[in-house]
């Protein structure tokens, strides 16, 4: 029965992809690999809804998108950092529209890179949040990779997410809604670092030299005018005490002249004239 079953949706999603192709939509997967078991219908066919191979479905993972060679598998399993908080969370990971591809490998080439792959994130059901931090799983992925991350809007106009971290196998990513977002590769940022002033030993020497001879010429300037102050104070000290000393000289002189006149009025009984 199980096998009827699938044998029956296999025939349905064959007959129906010329229509698909007809309308420009991708052809629709082949959800059962060649070497898996048919295994529950109930996955087979929720894969089947969402375009997604059973492993793709069972691992929240976009492997392969339609126009894309050498695509990097993308995956989410859970631990989204909402609004600073950590949670348990998992935001699914579902094929995106086929126009939207054609939209993403136009952008990535005008940025001269390399459309890596094209995912729709799906959030919880009325769930709102203004800061998303996402860690994809993206095997092959190395740090030293200049991934970039763009989001979808209905304007077609990609605009660049805060990509966290890039590291081995994963890509971590800052998102502010569900949509389309858009992971790729772009050339590495040319650093220009400012050339290096070479400059010759010998103009180093005479620097040094010239500081040298500034330096002693201050130095004996600064030692001579240190002397000349020096020589000014004790001038002027020796000045002060001839000045003190003629200062002495006059009162003694003066004192003799008063001693003298009164000897006299002692003498002659009038006073001197």
């Amino acid at each position: 029965m199980k096998k009827l079953i699938a044998l029956t949706l296999l025939g349905t999603m064959v007959f129906s992809m010329p229509v698909m192709a007809a309308e420009y939509e991708p052809p629709v997967a082949v959800y059962l690999e060649a070497s898996s078991n048919i295994g529950d219908p109930d996955v087979t066919v929720a894969a089947i809804e969402e375009d997604k191979l059973v492993g793709e479905y069972m691992n929240n993972a976009v492997t392969g998108t339609w126009l894309l060679e050498n695509t990097v598998p993308v995956a989410q399993g859970g631990g989204v950092i909402v609004d600073d908080n950590a949670t348990n969370l998992t935001f699914s990971v579902l094929k995106p529209e086929l126009s939207r591809v054609y939209s993403a490998k136009d952008f990535a080439a005008t940025l001269n890179g390399t459309l890596l792959n094209v995912v729709k994130v799906g959030v919880p059901a009325n769930f709102g949040f203004d800061v998303a931090n996402v860690n994809f799983y993206t095997p092959g992925i190395t740090a030293e990779q200049n991934v970039k991350v763009y989001q979808y809007n209905d304007d077609d106009v990609w605009t660049e997410c805060n990509v966290t971290e890039v590291r081995e196998d994963h890509v971590v990513v800052d998102v502010t809604s569900a949509g389309i977002i858009a992971f790729i590769e772009v050339p590495a940022e040319e650093v220009v670092e400012e050339a290096a002033v070479v400059v010759p030993a010998a103009v180093v020497t005479t620097v040094e030299k010239a500081d040298t001879v500034a330096a002693v010429a201050e130095t004996a300037y600064e030692e001579e005018a240190d002397d000349v102050t020096a020589v000014a104070e004790t001038a002027d000290e020796e000045a002060d005490d001839t000045e003190a000393s003629d200062s002495e000289v006059a009162d003694d002189e003066t004192a003799v002249d008063d001693e003298t006149t009164v000897d006299d009025e002692d003498a002659t009984g009038t006073p001197a004239e």
